[in-house]
C-alpha cells in the first residue's frame, strides 16, 4: 500500500497569539488536541509536526516528540518543511493539517483520502469556508497531494505565497492539476463558523465546545461538534 503520511505545520510565533500551540484546553495543549485527532483517522499512517528552527519552537518539539515525527525548517517556507517531510518518509499521499485546528475530524480525513483514491486524484481538499457555497466550518480544512503534484507546484510557483501557504499554485493553475473535494451534507455545511484557533477569543470558543463534549470530546465528530453549537447560539460569535 502507497504510503499516507500527514503533516501538522505549527509554531510557537504566531502573531495573534503567541505560544497557542502549547495552551490548554481541558488540561491538553491545543497541539495534542490536533495530534490525537489526526491519528483517530485509519487511512493515514504517520503523523509528523512541521516546525522551524526557531529557539522558541524548541518547547513545542519537546511537548510532542514523544507521539510523532518532527520536521524543523525555515519559519516562512512551509513548503520546503513538507520537502522534507517527503524526503524522510517516503509518501506517496501527504495529508496537509495545520496546527490551529484542534477539532479535526479523522473520519473526515479519511474521506477526503478515500475520495482522492477513488477520483485518481492528484489534490483533494476537504471543502471549508470561505469559498464555497457549502462548506464544513473552517478548522475542520486539510488537503491531501500527491507526491507528482507537490512537484508541479514547485515548478508552477515560487513566490513568497507559494512557500509559505504552501498549495496556493494548485487554485492559481486548476488545469494542471486532477482535482476533487470533499463537500458537506447540507446539514453540516456552516460556512461562516471559524473554529481554527487564531484569537484568545476562538481559543475560549474551542475550550467550552470541549467542556460542553466532556469525555467524548476527543472522539468527537464534526457532527457532534456541530450539534453543541447549535444548542448554544451564545458562543456563535463569528466576527
Amino acid at each position: 500500500m502507497k504510503k499516507v503520511v500527514a503533516g501538522i505545520q505549527a509554531r510557537m510565533g504566531s502573531t495573534r497569539l503567541p505560544g497557542k500551540s502549547l495552551m490548554p484546553i481541558c488540561s491538553k495543549p491545543l497541539i495534542h488536541w490536533v495530534i490525537d485527532r489526526v491519528k483517530k483517522a485509519s487511512k493515514i499512517d504517520e503523523v509528523w509536526i512541521l516546525t522551524t528552527t526557531n529557539s522558541e519552537d524548541d518547547a513545542l518539539v519537546a511537548s510532542v516528540e514523544s507521539k510523532v515525527g518532527v520536521v524543523r525548517g525555515y519559519s516562512q517556507d512551509v513548503r520546503s518543511r513538507y520537502n522534507q517531510l517527503i524526503e524522510k518518509t517516503g509518501a506517496f499521499l501527504v495529508v496537509r493539517v495545520t496546527g490551529d485546528c484542534p477539532l479535526v475530524d479523522g473520519a473526515l480525513l479519511d474521506a477526503v483520502v478515500e475520495l482522492n483514491r477513488q477520483d485518481g486524484a492528484e489534490y483533494s481538499n476537504i471543502q471549508g469556508q470561505p469559498y464555497y457555497e457549502t462548506a464544513y466550518p473552517n478548522g475542520f480544512n486539510a488537503e491531501v497531494f500527491s507526491i507528482e503534484a507537490f512537484k508541479r507546484m514547485f515548478l508552477l510557483g515560487n513566490t513568497d505565497e507559494d512557500r509559505e501557504h504552501v498549495t496556493p499554485t494548485v487554485d492559481k493553475f486548476p488545469e494542471k492539476f486532477k482535482i476533487s473535494r470533499l463537500a458537506p451534507p447540507i446539514e453540516l455545511s456552516r460556512k461562516h463558523w471559524k473554529l481554527s484557533v487564531d484569537t484568545a477569543e476562538e481559543l475560549q470558543r474551542v475550550r467550552l465546545i470541549a467542556e460542553a463534549l466532556g469525555e467524548m470530546a476527543e472522539y468527537a465528530s464534526v457532527k457532534d461538534i456541530v450539534a453543541v453549537l447549535d444548542a448554544h447560539s451564545e458562543w456563535q460569535n463569528f466576527n
